[in-house]
């Protein structure tokens, strides 16, 4: 059992994910993200990716809320990703902000300082070390980008994630399909 939901409100943005805002009695802030049309084993992996990250030290992404332990093969792991209702869902961090289109759109920020500041994370992201010997091998250990990435980058280069976007009812209307 965890924290008291004392509210919730829907997030806008995302391509196919639900994003809710939940507040708990206890003062505390998270995103629960369920992920329609996506498979347990992706989100499973873009967890653990987050993990990975956030045990580096790196604070440019939202990190998942532990939702359970699990020991396999007698290692302990944790586990953030719920199958409740049939739909991978997880618990992540939540920060409060805008979103930069909105902000350029707005005027309270230009092109530039944007990109700049994508950029800048960009790097950051790619700097952190990864011991590939020792998790990028074999399942459920991370992933590299010629397996599809944190990101999934081969099936945009490909167009494969476009089709992808353009048949899903969940994002054949975004502006980016």
């Amino acid at each position: 059992t965890g924290p008291v939901v004392a509210s919730s409100s829907k997030l806008f943005g995302g391509y196919s994910a639900s994003n809710y805002k939940v507040c708990a009695a206890d003062g505390s802030v998270a995103v629960l993200k369920i992920m329609n049309g996506y498979g347990k084993d992706w989100v499973d992996g873009q967890t653990q990716l987050q993990e990975r990250l956030r045990v580096a030290g790196f604070n440019g992404v939202c990190h998942c809320f532990p939702l359970r332990a699990s020991a396999a093969l007698g290692k302990p792991k944790l586990e953030f990703v719920t199958m409740t209702g049939g739909t991978p869902a997880c618990l992540l961090t939540f920060c409060e902000g805008m979103n930069a289109a909105t902000l350029i759109e707005e005027g309270k920020a230009d092109n530039i300082t944007v990109l700049t500041g994508v950029g800048k994370g960009l790097a950051a992201l790619h700097s952190v070390h990864i011991d590939y010997n020792a998790e990028c091998g074999e399942a459920p250990l991370l992933r590299t980008w010629r397996q599809g990435g944190a990101c999934l980058v081969l099936q945009h280069v490909t167009g494969e994630m476009l089709t992808k976007m353009q048949s899903s009812p969940y994002t054949k209307s975004h502006d980016f399909a």
